[in-house]
């Protein structure tokens, strides 16, 4: 298995998931970050590093 990253919007996307995801899901996930005092935070594969500086050559 390895990480996909898809190149347009999923086809197979159900929109009820997506929305119970924003209504439900993702303020339960916030707020149980904020009462432990922490922050959610997402990442990709992109492959870019925290000293990256854009913009070199």
């Amino acid at each position: 298995m390895s990480f996909q990253r898809p190149v347009k919007r999923a086809v197979e996307q159900d929109p009820g998931a997506v929305r119970r995801w924003h209504e439900e899901t993702w303020p339960a996930i916030r707020a149980k970050a904020r009462k432990g005092g922490g922050e959610v935070l997402f990442a990709d594969q992109a492959g870019i590093r925290s000293d990256q500086v854009s913009g070199r050559t």
